[in-house]
């Protein structure tokens, strides 16, 4: 649920390619204390839940687990290139692109690992949705004080279903 969640979707967008000559998005559930941002990051955070059963209650059946996973991205540039686009919002593309072209329905183990169509365990449980609906807050960048540096913020919030047997 959570756990599992929270790691199918931080492997959705590790190593995600990027464009242009950046680096590969390196994706994180709890950053580390200290972290030197030289290439775009993603921190996944499962932010919100609705739960409800779509059976009969205590009975067998299925339970309907709808997530809002957070992902903040970061990103650091210098000014120096004002002719040359910005590559955020090619970065944000790349991430919306990953969620809006993942394979639904899937079966994820309680590790967060994709394990097709079938289920393999029975803790697996079922992604039927994610990528369908999300919002985004992209706030404008903002000026590190220090060095010359352009700092990038963003909040995706992205909706992802998943069905539970309980």
């Amino acid at each position: 649920m959570l756990d599992s969640m929270q790691r199918y979707t931080q492997g959705l967008l590790s190593g995600l390619p990027l464009p242009g000559s950046l680096a590969p998005l390196t994706a994180w559930i709890t950053p580390p204390v200290v972290e030197k941002i030289s290439s775009p990051r993603a921190y996944v955070w499962g932010g919100h839940l609705k739960a409800a059963r779509q059976t009969a209650p205590r009975g067998a059946g299925f339970m309907k687990f709808t997530w809002s996973m957070d992902v903040y991205v970061a990103y650091m540039s210098t000014p120096d290139k004002a002719m040359q686009d910005e590559p955020f919002p090619k970065i944000t593309d790349a991430i919306l692109w990953r969620f809006m072209t993942t394979t639904m329905p899937l079966f994820v183990d309680a590790d967060g690992n994709p394990m097709g169509p079938n289920a393999v365990n029975d803790s697996d449980t079922q992604v039927v949705k994610i990528g369908e609906s999300f919002t985004s807050d992209y706030p404008p960048e903002r000026t590190v004080s220090g060095p010359r540096m352009l700092w990038f913020v963003q909040r995706i919030s992205v909706d992802l279903d998943e069905v539970v047997q309980a």
